[in-house]
């Protein structure tokens, strides 16, 4: 599909709004539907062809334009659908009052988050105090920290690998509760401009 990206962008010499409709989300499968309305304006199978017929007949590209206008409503109607999704989600997450399932993942983010910077904050301590209060240590502090930095690694991978499966579970859970058939992931990734 990426060869048909620069074929549909030759088109926003008539339809401007193709190139910020062809960048991020599905950017492939909005070119092909863009490549495909030209080719059914044209009535011909080869894109170039069809672009080119486009961009030489002014009738054959008011007539474009037309279509086009019409296939930029159906790509908004997916991105407001996709919002929709998201912002019901988000009521479900805010309106919830169990602290059982909705606190335990903050508490376990931050808990991470400050462990971390602890460690940051801790092992730049370290070595600043050995270079200029025991220099002749400094390789021992750092050799020391080395192994400690992979013991607490893994764990904290371990740690955020958890946290991971739990957002993605209490998000089905959001979902079941909101009646809607696709993921939070899945919006999420889909707005913030991911592949399904």
């Amino acid at each position: 599909m990426l060869p048909l990206i620069p074929i549909a962008l030759s088109l926003a010499k008539i339809v401007p709004d193709i190139v910020s409709l062809v960048k991020g989300d599905k950017s492939g499968e909005k070119a092909k539907k863009i490549v495909d309305l030209a080719k059914s304006v044209v009535g011909v199978e080869d894109p170039q062809q069809a672009v080119n017929k486009i961009l030489e007949d002014p009738k054959l590209a008011l007539e474009f334009q037309n279509r086009m206008n019409q296939l930029q409503l159906e790509f908004y109607r997916e991105e407001t659908k996709r919002l929709e999704i998201i912002n019901k989600t988000m009521r479900v997450e805010y309106e919830s009052k169990n602290t059982y399932k909705t606190g335990w993942r903050p508490f376990i983010g931050w808990t991470l988050g400050f462990s971390i910077g602890f460690y940051i904050f801790s092992l730049c301590t370290s070595v600043v105090y050995a270079v200029f209060y025991q220099p002749d240590k400094v390789s021992l502090v750092i050799d020391s920290l080395s192994k400690l930095a992979s013991a607490l690694t893994s764990t904290w991978i371990v740690c955020m690998t958890i946290l991971g499966v739990a957002i993605k579970k209490r998000s089905d859970d959001k979902k079941v509760a909101t009646g809607d058939s696709s993921s939070l992931f899945e919006a999420l990734s889909l707005f913030l401009g991911g592949k399904k």
